[in-house]
């Protein structure tokens, strides 16, 4: 999160594309959802909870909530202090999360009202130093912060804290799909305009716990505005240097190479779709795909005007989002890969487990076959008469990307549930399950 000095702000969209995309090169049409009203410009962040609800926040401190596809928009800000949100993550059906200039902040209800979930970083400092940027959950269950003052990781789902990166200005971080984690920092210039932090992508192997620079080195990049992982392991890093100057970069060897592509401008947001397609957002040039896996970009710009788009999401039903600098905000008008099937009768008002460390009284015989999967997932949970098993498959920018309700009828007499793995995207994913007595989390890897 920048705040306002990098405006606009970029971090990866809420949903991501995993599952199948359109044919390659149709061109994408855009309606305009939202003309620009007394919410006014400055976008931080267009995002899309996986209930539906579109998410809009502005800098300084302002965040309205749609919930009836962007025909009407309410302000959620009083219960958010007057933060500037510049980040949401959702977690699970009921906990959305978002990065704000005061730490971060918490939903259970579809993001309508929100709580102070915790400040990683020292509470005594300067407003912007209290920024954090992005919030990944992991794998292994870990819950990290990437804040100006560096990446802090939490064991406990914010509990308690540590310092495991000692960068400034950490954004952008993602987990690939052997556990390793990128994150981006951007360059810090003293007093007379002397570099003491070149922009650099680092890389963990081992959790957080140690970080290496990869070969991307450029001292001409001032910052990073978007990071993204593609689902055959590509990287895209979206780059600014000075005078407005931008770049596409991609990797295909986990940052141990890197090439530019034939996007030149600042990126502002990057989504990836299957078949090594990609859609990403540029400040100068408007919205463009690649069917080619990042190498080269065509513009797809029909309906739209005004060609500097400040950031991106893509709804459930596979719908691409965008808004402008202006603060109008477009929806493609056909989907651009198909749409999660949530379930339709999920109550909005179930009472919700306030103690992020939730357990599962029968963890110990729950079975999760094979790790790592490629097309399908057995999954045997204790067998228990009356449970209301629900099973959430969740990717590791804490998207649901699979949802089973009822799950106890669905199972075999010996408790055995078979889940599809067909269309999802290589990488690390949760399955979190919750029934009558509680919920558990475990980890599996997808690979093609």
């Amino acid at each position: 999160m920048k705040y306002p000095r990098k405006l606009p702000l970029v971090v990866l969209a809420l949903l991501c594309g995993s599952f199948c995309s359109l044919k390659a090169q149709e061109p994408v049409t855009w309606d305009l959802i939202k003309a620009p009203d007394s919410f006014g410009e400055n976008v931080l962040q267009i995002a899309v909870h996986w209930t539906g609800s579109v998410f809009l926040s502005k800098y300084p401190a302002a965040t309205q909530r749609s919930t009836d596809k962007g025909q009407s928009w309410h302000d959620v800000s009083t219960s958010l202090g007057g933060v500037s949100i510049g980040c949401f993550i959702s977690r699970s059906r009921l906990q959305l999360y978002a990065a704000s200039d005061r730490g971060i902040y918490r939903s259970t209800d579809d993001g309508q009202s929100w709580s102070a979930f915790g400040v990683p970083v020292q509470e005594n400092l300067g407003q912007y130093e209290q920024t954090i940027n992005s919030i990944l959950f992991d794998s292994k269950g870990r819950m990290f912060a990437a804040a100006f003052q560096g990446i802090f990781r939490s064991i406990d789902l914010g509990k308690s804290w540590e310092k495991v990166l000692d960068r400034r200005d950490a954004d952008n971080l993602i987990e690939t799909a052997d556990g390793d984690l990128f994150v981006t920092v951007g360059r810090i210039d003293g007093w007379g305009g002397q570099m003491t932090q070149s922009a650099r992508i680092l890389r963990s192997t081992n959790g957080g716990t140690d970080w290496n620079e990869t070969a991307l080195q450029d001292d001409e990049v001032v910052v990073f505005r978007s990071l993204a992982l593609g689902d055959n392991g590509s990287l895209l890093a979206g780059a600014q240097a000075f005078e407005g100057r931008g770049a596409m970069y991609r990797s295909g060897d986990d940052g141990r190479s890197w090439g530019t592509t034939s996007l030149n401008d600042v990126i502002t947001a990057i989504i990836p779709l299957p078949g090594s397609q990609w859609f990403a957002s540029a400040a100068n040039s408007g919205v463009w795909q690649s069917t080619n896996d990042g190498r080269t970009w065509s513009s797809q710009m029909n309906g739209m005007s005004e060609p500097r788009i400040m950031q991106m999401a893509i709804d459930e039903a596979g719908h691409l989002w965008c808004v402008n600098v202006f603060a109008f905000v477009f929806r493609s008008r056909e989907p651009l890969r198909q749409p999660i099937e949530f379930p339709t009768d999920e109550p909005k008002d179930d009472p919700v487990n306030t103690d992020v460390d939730e357990t599962y009284s029968n963890e110990n015989s729950v079975l999760l076959y094979p790790n790592p999967a490629r097309d399908r997932l057995m999954l045997r949970l204790p067998v228990a008469d009356g449970d209301n098993r629900r099973i959430r498959i969740i990717d590791q920018r804490g998207v649901l990307v699979r949802a089973r309700d009822n799950a106890g009828a669905q199972a075999g007499s010996d408790g055995i549930h078979f889940l599809d793995l067909g269309s999802m995207a290589s990488g690390n994913y949760l399955v979190q399950i919750e029934t009558d007595q509680g919920s558990t989390v475990l980890p599996f890897t997808l690979r093609r």
